[in-house]
């Protein structure tokens, strides 16, 4: 019981969240393409209200967009909604007879939205990650090493089958050992010589 007032108190469960979540079902393929779930989202003026900061002022030309999307003819499988993210790809290259795009305005919003961070997951495994490179005992690494560190980690996902390409070949270069100030390269040597003192 105690957990469950916990999470209560630190989660968002108010009715604006709830209805702001809501919302945001009119960006799924199935409010445009289906009639019976088209009629629940007549206007996209209610994400205005929702995500103010984010909306462009002009909602009127917004709301025209959306209300001419909905109309749109799309020749996608009835039976299997397509991917959200591949649906609105496909919005974004219709083009008007004078090559004009479309739909501008509600592009760039859809693409505001879905950039949205649906939890902090992914930053709090980023500050996990420097933690266990940054010790007590390696308290002075510098930021490039700990930079290079984690592009490594996340372009090598499994180092059994990884096969270098040539873009990573290429990488490797006289360019490796410049360093854009003295500082950082002396934090490097001073890190080194720690570990081989055992300091």
């Amino acid at each position: 019981m105690e957990a469950a007032k916990q999470i209560l108190k630190r989660f968002p469960f108010d009715d604006k969240d709830r209805q702001a979540l809501k919302c945001l079902k009119m960006l799924n393929p199935t409010a445009i393409l289906y009639p019976e779930i088209k009629k629940k989202f007549p206007s996209i003026a209610d994400l205005h209200y929702f995500f103010p900061k984010i909306c462009p002022n002009n909602i009127t030309e917004l709301d025209r967009e959306w209300r001419v999307l909905r109309n749109v003819d799309f020749s996608f499988n009835q039976n299997k909604a397509p991917d959200i993210v591949d649906f609105w790809k496909h919005v974004q290259e219709l083009r008007n007879g004078d090559e004009s795009q479309t739909f501008p305005t509600l592009c760039e919003l859809v693409k505001k939205l879905l950039c949205l961070p649906h939890s902090s997951a992914t930053v709090e495994r980023l500050f996990l990650a420097i933690n266990i490179m940054k010790t007590k005992l390696r308290n002075r690494i510098s930021t490039t090493a700990i930079k290079g560190v984690l592009h490594t980690k996340s372009e090598i996902t499994d180092c059994y089958s990884f096969e270098a390409t040539e873009r990573h070949m290429k990488k490797f270069n006289k360019n490796m050992y410049d360093f854009k100030n003295k500082n950082e390269c002396e934090n490097i040597e001073d890190e080194a010589i720690g570990n081989e003192t055992g300091k």
